[in-house]
């Protein structure tokens, strides 16, 4: 391997891939040849549905540092928002379905109680739902739950799950600084 010399790279590995199986390369080799029909899903895609961004403006008791003006979100990272522009994106990259997740935000860092929070997770699942049924073969989505109160985050993943066709939830990496395996949210998983 001293003609590669001491760094394998990506190109040193195809090049050796190349001369190992000369045959497959060649067949495989024609630069027309339509993509493969695998399918491409991106998993990890944040949605903000302005539905949830107009809920959050009438409702906040408190900005979030992350997200001081929402209208200017929005028009920053209109595809965060704006579905058109979504499945444009997905056709030009060939993608085949997106999971669509909330923004990585939780609810009660806009509102301070645990109830404005809840109502707050309901109008985001409702609103992804709805934006996810105008093109079912293209999108799914994970739920966001309020942890404060975890009979309310289980009743609502079974919601978001059996009503809103959801396939989990998006968790966060802990709970107000509190661990993702404290007794009380066993029950939600």
């Amino acid at each position: 391997m001293s003609i590669f010399g001491t760094e394998l790279t990506r190109r040193k590995l195809l090049l050796l891939g190349a001369l190992a199986y000369p045959g497959k390369v060649l067949m495989n080799w024609n630069s027309d040849r339509k993509a493969s029909p695998s399918m491409n899903i991106d998993i990890y895609t944040h949605f903000f549905p302005p539905a949830y961004a107009r809920e959050i403006t009438r409702r906040a008791t408190r900005t979030h540092p992350d997200v001081p003006n929402i209208e200017m979100l929005m028009r920053m990272f209109p595809n965060l928002c704006e579905f058109e522009m979504r499945l444009a994106h997905m056709d030009r990259y060939e993608t085949s379905l997106q999971v669509l997740t909330p923004l990585p935000i939780p609810t009660d860092l806009f509102v301070s109680d645990s109830t404005a929070a809840a109502a707050l997770a309901q109008v985001a699942n409702d609103a992804m739902a709805e934006a996810i049924a105008k093109r079912q073969d293209r999108f799914a989505g994970v739920a966001l739950l309020c942890f404060l109160d975890p009979a309310e985050a289980a009743n609502e993943l079974e919601r978001a799950v059996t009503h809103l066709g959801f396939k989990g939830a998006m968790l966060f990496t802990n709970i107000a600084g509190k661990p993702l395996d404290m007794p009380g949210l066993f029950h939600v998983y």
